[in-house]
């Protein structure tokens, strides 16, 4: 299901996703990563739950961040809405996505979620500017002084 990787051996992504999700230092057994099964019982999709300890005013805020949402290829339905709306009413004070593309923006905000663009920002320091401005797509917007 994890067709874009840097860990194309099956053994070395499994060893990666439970070092991520089952051994990491910070796992709490309420905020657990989802499995969606389909109606035989087969894994499906997929939610990763990062749990992360915060301080707001002096109060620990219980943190949970999302990340490797998949759904199997020619899945369809509302697998992956149902991951979504699974982690949001979990037992966190605070709920975070990774960076997402724009589907992913969009299914999240269909089930409660907000996308705050002042963060959502990505800034670039282009060590050659000229290079840089020269070797950019036609069609990407590149600011010229």
């Amino acid at each position: 299901m994890f067709r874009f990787t840097e860990r194309p051996d099956p053994k070395s992504l499994a060893r990666y996703f439970e070092e991520v999700f089952f051994e990491n230092p910070w796992v709490d057994p309420a905020l657990p990563s989802f499995i969606y099964e389909d109606r035989t019982g087969r894994p499906v999709g997929f939610l990763g739950v990062l749990p992360r300890r915060m301080v707001y005013r002096g109060e620990p805020l219980r943190t949970a961040v999302a990340t490797q949402l998949m759904v199997a290829p020619g899945i369809h339905g509302l697998a992956a809405l149902r991951l979504a709306h699974a982690f949001l009413v979990g037992r966190q004070d605070l709920s975070l996505s990774d960076t997402a593309n724009d589907a992913a923006r969009r299914l999240w905000e269909a089930v409660g979620g907000s996308t705050s663009y002042v963060h959502s920002l990505q800034w670039h320091f282009a060590l050659r500017p000229v290079g840089a401005a020269t070797s950019a797509d036609a069609g990407s917007r590149v600011m010229r002084l």
